[in-house]
């Protein structure tokens, strides 16, 4: 999207500093897409749809974003992480990105707010994610089978303790929804439906409404559980490198 429109305007003769900068929800969709012109998940796919409609409504004049709360901002539906601006870099935080402004109201929680938790139960592999902010526990399984009862009053009992520690009221039970998630054919690839899960919920920034998103009880393909493969054993390669180098820095210090 981005470099198809620069390339345009080179080839018109537009010289690069009148180009004009990308928008940040194109930056973001575009990190996000195959070079087929698919997106990576259901869950991009449908933010790029908000985004889309968010796009025409603007064009329309029927919706004008304000400052942290940008098309890419209320497309995704959660904030910003208070030290990270999506798309900006590490070092890019709301005063860099924003400037200063009054209190922000939008509602939505970031990643400080939400806690993903892979279970293994009878020898399968199985995902929580835990919004205490809304009081809600989203539950994934690739075999569709339901926690026990006893598991789900820990879950319930921990959550209530959880609140009462950070001072909020804990009378009100959370809400439990059991994600209608995809669906394995096989006996082995549970963790891998689990990472996938994990990959997406991280990677497209939706840690609410998930229920809404995640509704496609297909099967992975091969392509698919490769590509997860993947990406979290270069992730893990990562973080031993980065390991092994902090510790060779202290020796010679």
């Amino acid at each position: 999207m981005m470099e198809e429109r620069m390339k345009t305007m080179l080839e018109e003769g537009t010289s690069l500093s009148d180009v004009p900068m990308p928008k940040r929800y194109e930056v973001w969709l575009t990190a996000r897409q195959k070079k087929s012109g698919d997106y990576t998940s259901e869950a991009t796919t449908l933010v790029a749809s908000k985004i889309e409609e968010l796009v025409e409504k603007n064009i329309q004049g029927t919706y004008v974003p304000e400052g942290r709360e940008d098309i890419l901002t209320k497309a995704i539906g959660t904030k910003e992480h208070p030290g990270r601006i999506r798309t900006e870099g590490r070092f890019v935080g709301f005063k860099e990105y924003y400037g200063k402004s009054s209190r922000s109201t939008s509602k939505g929680i970031s990643m400080d707010d939400l806690h993903i938790i892979s279970v293994s139960l009878v020898n399968h592999w199985q995902l929580l994610v835990v919004c205490p902010d809304d009081n809600i526990i989203y539950w994934f399984c690739s075999l569709g089978n339901q926690p026990s009862k006893s598991f789900k009053d820990t879950l319930l009992r921990a959550m209530r303790g959880y609140n009462i520690l950070r001072g909020r009221i804990a009378n009100k039970k959370p809400n439990f929804i059991t994600i209608k998630a995809h669906q394995q054919k096989n006996s082995w690839a549970c963790g891998y439906y689990v990472m996938k899960n994990m990959f997406d919920i991280i990677q497209t920034g939706i840690f609410q409404g998930l229920h809404e998103i995640y509704d496609d009880p297909s099967s992975y393909d091969k392509d698919v559980i490769d590509n997860i493969r993947q990406l979290w054993a270069q992730f893990f390669l990562q973080i031993v490198e980065e390991q092994h180098q902090l510790e060779e820095k202290e020796i010679r210090s």
